[in-house]
C-alpha cells in the first residue's frame, strides 16, 4: 500500500483514496484502477498516440530512430499482451508509422517487405524490422557520462552565479590612521550592502564598509 501511496498522482489517487486507509482493501482498489484506468482501449489509445506523435526520424540524428522505434516496440508489446489484433492488423496505422521515416529508410522497408510475399504491411511485420535498424543506431549514440568532478564543477559554478554582492567590514578601532575623525561633521557615505546604500559611517555605528567581491547572500 505505501508504494502505491508514491505511485498513484492526479485523478487516479483521488478515485481510490477513500481505499487507501486499509491494505485490506488492496485487491478492491487494483480492480477499481483496473477498470477505470486499465481498459485496453485506453492504454493502447495512449500508445498509438505516443507513436503518432514522434518526431520524425532524421537521417543524421539515430536517437530520433530509437525513440521513434521505442514507441514502436511499446506499441506492439501492449498489443500482444492485451491480444488485440485488431490494432495489429490496422494497415491505416501502420502506414502512418512507415511515414514517420525518411525516404531512403522508408524505401528500404518496402525492399525488404518485397524479398518476401508472405510479408504484410502491420505492426507484426514493421515492429520486427525497425528492432533491427533500432539496434543498430544505438551503435551510433555515444553516451554522455558525468564524472562526479564535473557534477561538482557544475554545482560550484552554479552556487557563483547565484552569490550577491560582498561587504567588508572593519571597526575603526583596529586602524587609527584609517578611520575618519569622528568629531567631524563631513562624513562622506560609504560602499554598503542594497539595504545600507546612503548610509553614512555613524550611522553604521562607526564602521568603515568596502564592497569587495562575491559571497553566499
Amino acid at each position: 500500500m505505501a508504494r502505491l501511496h508514491k505511485a498513484l498522482k492526479g485523478k487516479a489517487k483521488k478515485k481510490v483514496s477513500h481505499l487507501m486507509a486499509n491494505p485490506l482493501n488492496i485487491n478492491k482498489l487494483l480492480v477499481t484502477l483496473e477498470e477505470c484506468f486499465g481498459r485496453p482501449e485506453f492504454v493502447l489509445d495512449y500508445l498509438v498516440e505516443k507513436a503518432k506523435c514522434c518526431d520524425r526520424v532524421e537521417p543524421n540524428k539515430p536517437e530520433t530512430l530509437v525513440a521513434f522505434g521505442d514507441a514502436v516496440e511499446a506499441l506492439v508489446t501492449n498489443i500482444c499482451s492485451y491480444n488485440k489484433t485488431d490494432y495489429m492488423n490496422n494497415k491505416q496505422l501502420t502506414k502512418e508509422l512507415i511515414d514517420k521515416l525518411p525516404g531512403p529508410l522508408r524505401s528500404r522497408w518496402y525492399e525488404w517487405r518485397a524479398e518476401d510475399d508472405n510479408r504484410e504491411t502491420n505492426l507484426v511485420y514493421f515492429s520486427n524490422w525497425i528492432k533491427l535498424k533500432v539496434k543498430a543506431a544505438r551503435l551510433q549514440i555515444t553516451p554522455k557520462v558525468s564524472s562526479s568532478t564535473d557534477d561538482e564543477e557544475n554545482a560550484a559554478h552554479s552556487r557563483r552565479t547565484k552569490r550577491g554582492p560582498a561587504t567588508l567590514v572593519a571597526d575603526d578601532a583596529s586602524s587609527e590612521e584609517d578611520s575618519p575623525d569622528e568629531s567631524s561633521d563631513d562624513v562622506e557615505p560609504t560602499w554598503t550592502p542594497e539595504n545600507e546604500v546612503g548610509r553614512t559611517d555613524d550611522q553604521l555605528g562607526g564602521r568603515k564598509c568596502w564592497k569587495v567581491g562575491w559571497e553566499k547572500p
